[in-house]
């Protein structure tokens, strides 16, 4: 469509002319009531309830029997250029009231797919969460072809969509596999298999050298007691000139952080374990602290390892590494480590979130309602593969490099993951401009608008 000359055939209709509007066959319940009605029945005995944007739960009753466009009146991302704002649902449902249920008077699909290309910008009102009244919602102009080029238009983006869903399902299956790649970078590397070229031309740094000078730095660190390995653990055999110790053996000892109430503005920041992320610290979501006997007793310092002590069981465990970037203190959910000054703490951050680290980590934890928990003394019991100075520096090398180039294929695969929802809008675009595919010129009657859903 050529500014605003339409194709032969197709009509500017308006909003009521081609949609019938079925708000009435919608009501709200809350979640506290809905959870009542369906305590204890089977979801096959129940019917879908929802919402804006989707489905978000279970009802024991419905409210419509049939294909509708559900289309979002408020919480619906309108201003989102590639999210979808409409969907169809089919069967017996119960819609709540942060959705429009409209029925088209010739396509439903063809109406769902036009109303999510649709610019709502001069329909919705709010800042934050945006609305889409009924008053509005009739106000918007329905584009309509012919009924057989409705269909003819709705086969055809089907069928590009399906292979943009492959495509896109590739992509997340490929950054699925970056994710199993990377914790096998680190299950090899911490059992030597990265650095077997690298001791073959070291050979002389032996062990028993660097073995002594720990202790040496133990000692003068303060730390006199020797942790044991329990004996119910079972570890692989490390190459030569490597050692099992414990986490405890290599830290003057752990340190838990600060308990005090945080401020959401303050001096500085107060790291927590939603701010791990990755190896390192994510710098949002912050909330500060102005206390200085908190700042002077927990401020941290460069390449301190913090360790998240409590969370969700999936997520206690993990590690990340401060590297300075702003003055920070951090929060008693996480504990520092200080790691002794001849191991290095990439090494041992890494080591931390590898899968031998999180097995040992799953089996000491202690469980409770929805969150897990691995105390200090736990932790200083982590079995730790120590090797050399050097080695641990090149072993450092060697997982950056594989993983700097993880982070170039995931940036790849998520800008064309982006790129994809991009074109999935360009579809929608031509569509609706009538660029899709080309018209059949026995098609040249305006669709006639009934109440009959075709």
């Amino acid at each position: 469509m050529i500014g605003n000359e339409l194709p032969k055939g197709w009509i500017l209709a308006d909003f009521l002319d081609a949609v019938e509007i079925f708000d009435n066959l919608r009501k709200p319940i809350n979640s506290k009531e809905r959870q009542r009605r369906i305590a204890g029945k089977d979801t096959k005995n129940l019917f879908p309830y929802y919402g804006a944007t989707g489905q978000v739960g279970y009802i024991d009753d419905f409210l419509s029997d049939g294909e509708y466009v559900l289309l979002g009146e408020d919480g619906a991302p309108f201003l989102d250029t590639t999210a979808n704002k409409a969907y169809l649902i089919s069967g017996k449902a119960w819609v709540n009231n942060h959705a429009h249920v409209l029925r088209s008077k010739t396509s439903n699909k063809f109406l769902c797919y036009y109303l999510n290309q649709f610019n709502y910008k001069d329909y919705v009102s709010g800042t934050t969460r945006y609305k889409l009244t009924q008053e509005k919602m009739k106000r918007i102009p329905v584009l309509l072809p012919p009924l057989a080029e409705q269909h003819r238009i709705v086969a055809k983006i089907e069928e590009l969509f399906l292979e943009l869903d492959r495509g896109i399902a590739g992509l997340e299956k490929a950054k699925a596999q970056l994710k199993t790649y990377r914790q096998a970078v680190l299950n090899s590397s911490f059992m030597g298999n990265l650095t077997e070229s690298w001791r073959s031309i070291h050979s002389e740094d032996v062990l028993d050298n660097y073995l002594a000078q720990l202790e040496y730095d133990r000692k003068l660190a303060g730390n006199k007691k020797n942790y044991v390995l329990t004996g119910d653990i079972w570890l692989d055999p490390l190459p030569e000139n490597w050692k099992w110790v414990c986490i405890g053996d290599i830290s003057s000892g752990v340190e838990y952080g600060s308990s005090k109430k945080s401020e959401t503005s303050g001096r500085i920041p107060v790291l927590r374990m939603g701010n791990i992320q990755s190896y390192y610290f994510d710098w949002t979501d912050l909330v500060f602290s102005s206390d200085e006997d908190e700042i002077k007793k927990y401020a941290l310092s460069k390449d301190d390892v913090l360790f998240n002590r409590t969370n969700s069981p999936e997520l206690v465990g993990k590690t990340a590494l401060y590297n300075g970037e702003y003055p920070a203190i951090f929060a008693g959910y996480l504990i520092r480590l200080n790691q002794l000054k001849s191991i290095n703490a990439k090494y041992l951050n890494y080591y931390l979130n590898s899968p031998i680290a999180r097995k040992y980590g799953n089996k000491v934890k202690t469980d409770g309602v929805n969150q897990s928990n691995i105390n200090g003394n736990k932790l200083c019991h982590y079995p730790f593969p120590l090797c050399s100075e050097l080695e641990q520096n090149e072993v450092v090398s060697e997982i950056e490099f594989r993983f700097s180039l993880c982070d170039s294929l995931e940036k790849t695969i998520d800008s064309s993951l982006k790129n994809a929802e991009t074109l999935r809008l360009s579809i929608l675009k031509k569509a609706f401009a009538g660029e899709l595919l080309k018209q059949d010129p026995a098609e040249t009657s305006s669709p006639t608008l009934s109440k009959e859903n075709t």
